[in-house]
């Protein structure tokens, strides 16, 4: 049991991480084309 919780949290950390980092590179990207379209 404890190898299964184990490994449902490390699935939910990865998840979450390449959520973040998702979000992150859109907000980013996002921002680089609105400076790009003021130039």
């Amino acid at each position: 049991m404890d190898r299964f919780e184990l490994l449902v949290y490390a699935v939910l950390a990865v998840i979450s991480a390449l959520t973040i980092a998702g979000v992150i590179g859109y907000m980013v990207a996002a921002h680089l084309d609105t400076k790009h379209g003021d130039d």
